[in-house]
């Protein structure tokens, strides 16, 4: 995959993109270190849960040394370890995913992309996660309005593509406007306001009658 491939649908350059990048590294560092605060208080909180990683190590360790006392898998030995975390995390005010780890995506965790994989879990295909589409759309747009005086301004130069064509899931609201069709994709959502806009414009009378 090259740069190319990953700005096309967006027309931005290069160093824009990396721009992007790194902002969304930078986002992951901060996230790291809020989720190390967060485990670090939920441990301090549930200090049976430290208990239970001890016990699952200490479990791990003596599977790998002595297999041929264990009739089961490694994972079916631990599964019930592993429950009783979540029921101990499920009956505090943390909630049961609080160790999962803090993000702002949760599609692609901060990182921009989504990975698919195969059974071997081998990446075969990598998708550009709404998150980035609407970070490279907003850069655009923004580039956009600052070269754009009034007097260029037209429906001809206004340009559709800065927006996101992905409709957004029940689960991500960001960029919706109040009362837009949630089925809608945020550009054809702006297609729809352009035209009544157009419309508006064509037929509006001067002397308000």
């Amino acid at each position: 995959m090259t740069y190319k491939d990953i700005i096309e649908p967006i027309d931005i350059n290069a160093e824009a993109f990396a721009s992007i990048i790194r902002s969304l590294e930078e986002k992951q560092s901060r996230n790291k270190i809020k989720t190390s605060q967060i485990r670090k208080k939920i441990y301090e909180d549930i200090p049976e849960l430290g208990e239970i990683d001890q016990k699952v190590i200490d479990l791990s360790i003596d599977f790998y040394s002595n297999k041929n006392k264990y009739d089961k898998p490694l994972s079916e030995l631990i599964a019930p370890y592993s429950a009783k975390k979540k029921e101990l995390l499920a009956n505090s005010s943390f909630g049961e995913n609080a160790l999962d780890g803090y993000c702002d995506c949760k599609k692609c965790h901060d990182k921009g992309f989504i990975e698919h994989f195969d059974a071997e879990g081998n990446v075969i295909s990598t998708e550009k996660c709404t998150c980035l589409l609407d970070a490279m759309a907003n850069y655009r747009l923004l580039a956009n309005s600052r070269g754009l005086s009034i007097p260029e301004a037209s429906f001809e130069s206004f340009d559709l593509n800065v927006f996101s064509d992905k409709t957004s899931g029940a689960d991500d609201l960001r960029g919706l406007v109040a009362g837009m069709d949630k089925s809608l994709s945020p550009r054809a959502y702006m297609k729809e306001v352009a035209a009544d806009f157009k419309y508006y414009v064509q037929n509006f009378d001067v002397n308000n009658t």
